[in-house]
C-alpha cells in the first residue's frame, strides 16, 4: 500500500475537472480561464522628477548563514526559470521580467527596445534556500528595481518604491554559491533623475561603469541561464499534454511546440520528449489529424532528440462518432455509437474495450524506429506498449509507455522490464491514471479491462527505481507523490487541458545530484508559463 506524502490538486478557479462518468469517447476536460497579466501602465511614462539614494548598500547582501550552503543545491535546481532584460533606450530605464509576454509588449507599446536577452535565471516559487525578490517602481522616478527580502522592500517603500505585486515577485539566493552568479545593483544619477540597472557578465559591468553607473553592491545570486543548462547534474525532459484538439489542417500550434522545444534545446538542455495519450482526435477515420501529427514530431527526429508517444482513447478505433442518435458522423464519442459500427466490423467486435486494441492506423504512421531510442516493445511491430533508454547527467533512464488502461498481461511484462533494468530510472507515461483532483483514478471509464489503481498495486509502487508518472485525458493539471514501502518516492503528473487556446508543454527539470524534480509548464503559443500549475520536488533518490 501507498503511503500519500502530498495530494494537491491544481485546478484553476475557473474549472471544477469534473467529468461525466463511463462515457468512452468523451472530452472529459473542462475548459478553463487562464491568468492574465498585464504589462504595469508605469511602462509609458517618459519622465522622472525625484531624486533618490540607492537601496543596497556597498557591501551588498549578507554572508551565507550556518547551514544555509548545504541547502543552496537544492535551490539552484529551482531556479530554472529565465528572467527577461529590457531597456528603453530614451528613458534609460531598464526593466527586468519572468513574463516573455511582458518583455516583449515593453518593446513594441512601450519603448523597451533594447534587447539584452536573458541575463539570468530564478523561480516564482518559494523553495527551501530562496528569498522573495520584489519588483519595485517609483512612478516619480520611472524606475524599476529588484530588492531582495523584505526589510529591503520596506526600505525602498519608504523612498517612494511600490511592489508591482505578486506576479513580478521572484525567488533567488542572497548569499554566495557555486551554482550562481552575483547579480550587482546599478545606480546612476543625472538630469534629476536616478536609475536602477542590474548586471550579472563582467563586460556589462564593465560598460555601465564606463558609461557613468556606480555598483552599489550584491542585490542577490541566481543562475545565468548556461549556467542552469550546462550543470552537469541536471537536464530536462519535456511531456506534451493531449494534443488531439490541435489536429486541424490549418492549426499551427502543434508543430509550433516542437519548433519552440528545438529552439530551446540548448537552453533546457532538453533530453527526451514524452507525450501523455490522445495524439490525434478520431484520426483512424480522418487521416489528416495523423499527417499533421506527424508532421508536428518530424523536427524532433530531424534533430536527433528521441521521443515516444503514448496511446491515448482518441488514439484508436473506440472513438469516432459525432454523438448525434442516429448520425453516421464523425467525432469525438464512442465509435459503438455509430451506426457505421457493425456495418465495418462484426457486432462482436464492436464493443469499446475491443476496440480499444485496434491501434492500427497509429501504428502505420508511429513507429519505433521514429521514436528513436526504443529498446524494448509487448508486441513486435506496434508502439501500444514500449520502453525506451536514454542516459542524462550520468544516470541511465527508462521511458516505460504504456496502453491506455493495461490488460494484466501488459502490467506483468512491465513489471518484468524494470526489474530487468534496476539501475534504470524509469518514467512511467500511461495516458489514465490521475484524477483532476490528484487521485489515483479507480475506474476505467468503460474502456479498458484494468484501472489505475491497479497499475499503482502492481507496478507503480512494487519498484524502488519508478521515480515518477505521468498521465493526461481528464482536468487540467495536478500533482502527487506517494513514498511507497521500500522508501522510494514517486512523483506523479497529471498534464491534460492547461490552456485550450495555446500549445502548453510540461518542462520537467530533473537534477539526479540534488534529487530533486520540478515541473514548469510553459505556453509557447502565449509567450507566457502558466505559473500555477508549477511544482517542484526534493527528496528523490536517483540510481
Amino acid at each position: 500500500m501507498a503511503t500519500r506524502v502530498t495530494h494537491r490538486q491544481q485546478q484553476g478557479p475557473h474549472n471544477s475537472g469534473s467529468r461525466k462518468p463511463g462515457s468512452p469517447g468523451s472530452r472529459h476536460g473542462v475548459q478553463r480561464r487562464r491568468r492574465t497579466r498585464l504589462l504595469p501602465a508605469a511602462l509609458a511614462a517618459v519622465t522622472a522628477v525625484a531624486v533618490c539614494q540607492p537601496l543596497v548598500s556597498a557591501a551588498g547582501v549578507g554572508a551565507p548563514a550556518a547551514g544555509f550552503r548545504a541547502a543552496t543545491t537544492d535551490a539552484c535546481a529551482a531556479m530554472t526559470m529565465p528572467v527577461y532584460e529590457r531597456v528603453n533606450p530614451t528613458t534609460a530605464a531598464s526593466l527586468f521580467t519572468v513574463w516573455e509576454s511582458e518583455a516583449r509588449t515593453a518593446d513594441t507599446k512601450y519603448g523597451y527596445s533594447d534587447d539584452r536577452g536573458v541575463p539570468f535565471t530564478a523561480t516564482r516559487l518559494a523553495a527551501p534556500g530562496l528569498t522573495p525578490v520584489y519588483r519595485m517602481y517609483n512612478p516619480s522616478q520611472v524606475d524599476f528595481m529588484w530588492v531582495a527580502g523584505d526589510a529591503a522592500r520596506d526600505e525602498a517603500a519608504a523612498q517612494g518604491y511600490r511592489e508591482q505585486g505578486p506576479m513580478s515577485r521572484m525567488y533567488a539566493l542572497t548569499a554566495p554559491t557555486s551554482c550562481a552568479q552575483p547579480v550587482r545593483q546599478f545606480v546612476k544619477h543625472a538630469n534629476n533623475r536616478t536609475k536602477h540597472r542590474l548586471a550579472v557578465s563582467a563586460a556589462e559591468r564593465e560598460q555601465l561603469t564606463a558609461d557613468g553607473w556606480t555598483e552599489s553592491g550584491v542585490a542577490f545570486y541566481a543562475p545565468t541561464q548556461q549556467q542552469a543548462a550546462n550543470e552537469s547534474s541536471r537536464f530536462t525532459i519535456a511531456v506534451y499534454p493531449d494534443t488531439q484538439m490541435e489536429t486541424g489542417t490549418t492549426d499551427p500550434r502543434f508543430k509550433g511546440r516542437t519548433n519552440w522545444l528545438l529552439n530551446n534545446r540548448s537552453a533546457l538542455n532538453l533530453k527526451f520528449v514524452m507525450h501523455t495519450g490522445d495524439v490525434v482526435n478520431w484520426g483512424w477515420v480522418v487521416p489528416s489529424q495523423y499527417q499533421v501529427a506527424s508532421d508536428a514530431m518530424r523536427p524532433l527526429e530531424a534533430a536527433g532528440v528521441p521521443y515516444a508517444l503514448t496511446l491515448g482513447n482518441h488514439d484508436t478505433r473506440a472513438v469516432g462518432w459525432n454523438g448525434i442518435p442516429g448520425s453516421r458522423g464523425y467525432g469525438g464519442a464512442a465509435y459503438v455509437g455509430n451506426p457505421e459500427c457493425k456495418e465495418r466490423f462484426p457486432a462482436s467486435e464492436c464493443v469499446t474495450s475491443k476496440l480499444l486494441r485496434h491501434t492500427e492506423e497509429f501504428n502505420k504512421v508511429f513507429t519505433a524506429e521514429r521514436f528513436g531510442a526504443v529498446a524494448g516493445s509487448y508486441e513486435p511491430g506496434k508502439v501500444d506498449n514500449t520502453y525506451s533508454r536514454f542516459s542524462a547527467a550520468g544516470k541511465d533512464f527508462m521511458v516505460l509507455t504504456l496502453e491506455a488502461w493495461p490488460r494484466p498481461q501488459v502490467v506483468d511484462w512491465a513489471k518484468q522490464v524494470v526489474a530487468d533494468h534496476p539501475n534504470d530510472n524509469v518514467l512511467v507515461q500511461v495516458h489514465a491514471y490521475l484524477e483532476p483532483n490528484g487521485s489515483i483514478g479507480l475506474g476505467n471509464d468503460n474502456y479498458g479491462a484494468m484501472t489505475p489503481k491497479y497499475l499503482q498495486d502492481n507496478l507503480i509502487s512494487k519498484y524502488k527505481n519508478i521515480k515518477a508518472v505521468f498521465s493526461g485525458h481528464v482536468g487540467s493539471a495536478a500533482h502527487r507523490t506517494d513514498t511507497y514501502e521500500q522508501g522510494n518516492k514517486v512523483v506523479s503528473y497529471l498534464n491534460n487541458q492547461t490552456d485550450v487556446t495555446g500549445n502548453p508543454v510540461s518542462l520537467i527539470t530533473i537534477d539526479v545530484a540534488a534529487g530533486t524534480m520540478s515541473r514548469r509548464i510553459a505556453d509557447p503559443a502565449k509567450g507566457a508559463d502558466l505559473d500555477q500549475y508549477a511544482t517542484f520536488d526534493s527528496g528523490i533518490t536517483f540510481q
